[in-house]
């Protein structure tokens, strides 16, 4: 099954991000919490930054926990 927003789009990141920001300008304007939120949104890049290095260092590293 085919979602309409995905079909709208050539671009397939552009779909995941609208429902994104549908989802956080919904809750704003219900005055609920986003989720997922900043914080999760920056662990996540922090751990793709992470594995970049990882990758770019051709090993493991430590220090993975964000701030």
């Amino acid at each position: 099954m085919t979602d309409p927003i995905d079909a709208q789009y050539p671009d397939g990141r552009i779909a995941p991000v609208s429902r994104l920001v549908n989802r956080f300008i919904n809750a704003i304007e219900r005055g609920d919490i986003a989720t997922p939120g900043f914080a999760e949104g920056y662990r996540v890049q922090y751990l793709i930054d992470a594995a970049r290095r990882s990758h770019g260092e051709g090993g493991w590293i430590d220090d993975v926990e964000a701030d």
